[in-house]
C-alpha cells in the first residue's frame, strides 16, 4: 500500500510560536482583554484551508473557508461576528484527553474541510502553550499544569477555552486542590462561562473510586445554577453504542439529566493517529487512511454537534464560582478547627480521667490511714486527798482501803497496826449443820458486857455492849480458837458487828453459816492479805475511775496529711480542666453551629448536595492508593497515605456528629435540608421530592445506591410528614423500600 505519511505536528510538539507564547503570524492585539492579568491567554489563528471537499462531512465543502462560513450561518445561526466570545471551561480527570480535546477544536476548521489533505500529511496546529504542560508519560499525572485561557478564532465564531489541570492527580489530594484554587480563581477574572465541559474517558466501565472522586470534586466546584451549562464529552469513544460510562451515575451526582444534545462522543483522531503510525507496515496502510478518513468525518460531525450545544447555552455569571470555593475552604477552616478543639477536649479529658484516678487513690489512701489514733477505754486507780486518814497497802498495784477511815490514832510506828480492825481479828467461818452444832458452840461462848468502839479500832471505849465471847481457848470443828474470840452470825448482829449468845441461839435453819474472830493472827491484813509491815496511815483514799487515752501513731498520720492534702490539690486541678473542657466544649458548639450553617450553605448553592459524600470520596480514593500501593509493594511506605486517610476520616466524623446534632436539636430543619426544600413545601412538594431522591439512592434501584443516604431520607420524610402531612390524608408509600 501506499507509504503512511508522518503524524500531524499537532500530535508531538507544539506549533510554532512568536514572542510570547502567541502562535506566530498572530498580533498581541488580538489576545482576549477581558482575561485577567497572570492568566495565559493564547490567540490562535484560524484553521488551514483545503479546496479538496470531503464526502460525509455536515457541512458545505465547496472549497476555501466559505464552507465552515456556510456552515456556521446554517447549523449555528452565526453569520457575522457575536459581541462576545463563547467561553468553554473544560473539566476532567487526568488523562481524560482534555487537552488532546482543545487542539482537536482548535482546528475544527481544518478536520471539517480538510479530513484527506490531514490524512495525507498536512500538519495541524497544537494550540498548546507548552510551558504549562509536563513532558512526562505517566498518564496518572496531569499534563496541564495551570488554568490556560486560549482564545480560538474560526470565522464568525470566536472561543474563549480554558484548559485545566486533570482532577484525579497521583502526586496528592493538595494538587486537586491548588488546581481548584487556580481553575476558580480563572473562571472568575473571565467573568462569565457559556459550556462547562466535563471531559470524561467513554472506556471507564464503571464508577470507580478514582472516577466518582474526581467527579465529586468537580461538581464541588459547580454551583447549582451551572445545571444547564454542563456539556458532557466522552472521549476514546465516537459513537454511544460503544458507551461503557452508566449516564445514571453522572447524572445522580451532577442531579441533573444531561440532554441527549449535550453529550458529545469523540474518538479523537490524534490518537487514532499515534496508533496508525505504530501499526504501519504490519498493516495495510489503505486501510488505515480510509479508518482515519472515518475518524476525522465523525468528529467532525460531532464537534460540529459540540459548537451547536456551545453556542445554544446561556451565558453564566461566574462570581457564584468563588463564593462556593469560599465557602469550602471556610468550613474546611471551620472543620480543622472542630478537630483541634476535639483534640484538646479529647487531651483535657484525659487529664481528667487522670485527676479522677489520683484522687480515687489519694481517697484510698486517706481511708487507709485515717485511724492514726488509738483511743484506749479503762478504769484506773487514784490516790485521792481525804479529810481523815486511813490505813493502805503499800504493795504495787495493791490498791486497797484496807481500813478508810480509820478511828485510831494517826501512827507511824507499824506494831500499832494491830489494833486496827484490819489486822486486830482473824475470822474463821464455820458451816453448823444441826441444832447439834449450834448447841456445841453455844457451849463454849458466854455473853459479856464489853466496851466497843463503833469501828473496833484499838484502845479502851466507853460503850458497853453484850456479845458472846469463848472465856477460855477452844476447839471446833477442826478449828482452834484463843480465849475471848467472839462470835458473828450473819444477818443478826450488834452494833459492833458481833453478835451475842441469844442470836446463835435462836437459830433453827441448817446448815448455816457462823464466823468465830480471834486475835491469832494479827500481822496479816483482813483486806488485802498483804503483811502488816507494807501498811502505813495516810489522809488519803484510793478510788477507781474510769478514763480515755487516744495515742497518736505519727507515721500513719502523716501519710494520712500528705494524702489529703494530695487529694485537695487533685480537686482543685480537676475544676481547672473541667472549666477548660466546658470552654472548650462552648467553643466546639459555636465552631458546630458555624460548621453545619456553612455546610448548609454549600449544599444549596452548589451542585454538591451532599457534603459528607465529598469527604467519602476523597476517603474512598485515598484507600484505593493504599492498596494499590500494597499490591505492588507488600512493604511500601503507606505512612503518609494512611495519615491523610486518618485525618479525612476524622474530619467527616466530625461533620456527620454535627449534622446529627442539628438532627437531635432541631429535626424539622434537617428533613428540610435533608430534601433540598424550603421551609415553605407542602407535603405535596415532600412526596414528589422524596419519590426522586429515593429513585436516585436506593439500592434496590441503582448499582451505586447508598444505603445510609436512603435511611437518611426516609428519617426525613417521616418527620415531615408528621409536621406537613395533612389528618385526611391516605399517607404515602414508596413502593420497594421497606418502611417508606
Amino acid at each position: 500500500g501506499a507509504a503512511f505519511p508522518h503524524p500531524p505536528a499537532g500530535v508531538h510538539g507544539a506549533a510554532p510560536s512568536g514572542p510570547g507564547g502567541v502562535p506566530s503570524g498572530v498580533k498581541n492585539s488580538q489576545v482576549h482583554a477581558g482575561v485577567a492579568a497572570g492568566y495565559p491567554v493564547h490567540v490562535v489563528a484560524a484553521g488551514a484551508s483545503s479546496s479538496s471537499p470531503q464526502p460525509g462531512l455536515p457541512v458545505s465543502t465547496s472549497g476555501g473557508s466559505g464552507g465552515f462560513l456556510q456552515w456556521c450561518a446554517r447549523v449555528l445561526g452565526i453569520s457575522a461576528a457575536p459581541p462576545d466570545d463563547f467561553t468553554i471551561l473544560l473539566l476532567g480527570q487526568t488523562g481524560s484527553g482534555k487537552s488532546s480535546f482543545l487542539n482537536l477544536l482548535a482546528n475544527f476548521p481544518s478536520v471539517m474541510r480538510d479530513g484527506q489533505a490531514i490524512v495525507d500529511g498536512q500538519p495541524l496546529k497544537d494550540v498548546r502553550d507548552m510551558r504549562f504542560e509536563t513532558d512526562v508519560s505517566d498518564r496518572t499525572v496531569s499534563q496541564t499544569q495551570e488554568a490556560t485561557v486560549y482564545s480560538l478564532p474560526m470565522g464568525p465564531v470566536r472561543l474563549r477555552v480554558v484548559d485545566t489541570p486533570g482532577f484525579g492527580d497521583t502526586r496528592g489530594m493538595d494538587i486537586d486542590k491548588h488546581n481548584a484554587k487556580r481553575i476558580v480563581d480563572c473562571v472568575k477574572a473571565l467573568g462569565s462561562v457559556h459550556a462547562i465541559t466535563l471531559v470524561i474517558s467513554g472506556r471507564e466501565s464503571r464508577m470507580t473510586a478514582q472516577l466518582k472522586y474526581v467527579l465529586t470534586e468537580l461538581c464541588a466546584i459547580l454551583p447549582r445554577g451551572a445545571r444547564g451549562n454542563i456539556l458532557v464529552v466522552f472521549t476514546n469513544t465516537s459513537n454511544p453504542l460503544f458507551l461503557n460510562f452508566d449516564m445514571d451515575a453522572l447524572n445522580d451526582l451532577v442531579e441533573h439529566e444531561v440532554a441527549e444534545e449535550r453529550q458529545i462522543f469523540i474518538d479523537n483522531p490524534y490518537v487514532l493517529w499515534e496508533r496508525g503510525s505504530k501499526n504501519s507496515g504490519k498493516v495495510p496502510n489503505d486501510a488505515i487512511k480510509q479508518g482515519l478518513l472515518q475518524a476525522f468525518a465523525e468528529a467532525a460531525q460531532n464537534l460540529g454537534k459540540f459548537l451547536l450545544a456551545v453556542v445554544n447555552t446561556s451565558r453564566l455569571n461566574t462570581e457564584e464560582f468563588e463564593r462556593l470555593y469560599d465557602l469550602r475552604q471556610k468550613i474546611e477552616a471551620t472543620t480543622v478547627q472542630a478537630l483541634n478543639e476535639l483534640e484538646n477536649v479529647q487531651r483535657e479529658k484525659q487529664e481528667l480521667a487522670k485527676h479522677k484516678v489520683e484522687i480515687k487513690r489519694a481517697k484510698n489512701e486517706e481511708e487507709m490511714h485515717k485511724e492514726f489514733t488509738r483511743t484506749f477505754n479503762g478504769k484506773r486507780w487514784l490516790f485521792k486527798d481525804a479529810d481523815r486518814h486511813g490505813t493502805f497497802c503499800g504493795v504495787k498495784d495493791c490498791h486497797s482501803n484496807c481500813h478508810a477511815p480509820c478511828i485510831m490514832e494517826k501512827t507511824l510506828e507499824n506494831a500499832r497496826f494491830k489494833e486496827c480492825s484490819a489486822f486486830r481479828y482473824t475470822t474463821t467461818k464455820l458451816e453448823l449443820r444441826s441444832t447439834g452444832d449450834r448447841d456445841a458452840l453455844c457451849a463454849f461462848m458466854r455473853d459479856k458486857c464489853c466496851p466497843f468502839h463503833t469501828d473496833e479500832d484499838g484502845g479502851t471505849g466507853t460503850d458497853y455492849v453484850t456479845v458472846a465471847r469463848a472465856p477460855r481457848a477452844f476447839s471446833f470443828l477442826g478449828h482452834k480458837f484463843l480465849a475471848d474470840a467472839m462470835l458473828q452470825v450473819p444477818g443478826a448482829t450488834t452494833c459492833t458487828g458481833w453478835s451475842a449468845m441469844c442470836h446463835l441461839e435462836n437459830l433453827d435453819d441448817f446448815p448455816r453459816n457462823v464466823y468465830v474472830g480471834d486475835t491469832s493472827d494479827q500481822d496479816t491484813c483482813k483486806r488485802c492479805g498483804h503483811h502488816r509491815k507494807y501498811h502505813y496511815h495516810d489522809n488519803k483514799v484510793w478510788e477507781q475511775e474510769k478514763y480515755t487515752d487516744t495515742v497518736v501513731d505519727n507515721a500513719t498520720r502523716q501519710k494520712y496529711l500528705d494524702a489529703k492534702s494530695f487529694r485537695e490539690r487533685q480537686q482543685e486541678m480537676l475544676k481547672g480542666v473541667e472549666a477548660r473542657i466546658q470552654t472548650i466544649e462552648g467553643v466546639q458548639d459555636r465552631l458546630g453551629g458555624e460548621l453545619v450553617k456553612r455546610i448548609r450553605q454549600f449544599e444549596g448553592l452548589g451542585m454538591t448536595r451532599n457534603y459528607a459524600l465529598l469527604l467519602r470520596s476523597q476517603k474512598d480514593l485515598l484507600e484505593q492508593h493504599i492498596n494499590a500501593t500494597l499490591e505492588g509493594d507488600a512493604h511500601a511506605d503507606i505512612k503518609a497515605l494512611k495519615d491523610a486517610r486518618d485525618s479525612l476520616e476524622a474530619k467527616l466524623a466530625v461533620v456527620l456528629e454535627e449534622m446529627g446534632k442539628t438532627k437531635r436539636s432541631n429535626p424539622l430543619e434537617w428533613a428540610f435540608a435533608m430534601l433540598a426544600l424550603e421551609r415553605s413545601a407542602t407535603w405535596a412538594d415532600v412526596k414528589r421530592k422524596f419519590e426522586q431522591e429515593a429513585l436516585r439512592h436506593h439500592p434496590d434501584k441503582r448499582k451505586e445506591g447508598d444505603c445510609e443516604r436512603m435511611q437518611q431520607l426516609n428519617e426525613a420524610r417521616s418527620i415531615l410528614e408528621k409536621h406537613l402531612k395533612p389528618r385526611h390524608s391516605s399517607g404515602f408509600l414508596f413502593k420497594g423500600f421497606s418502611g417508606a
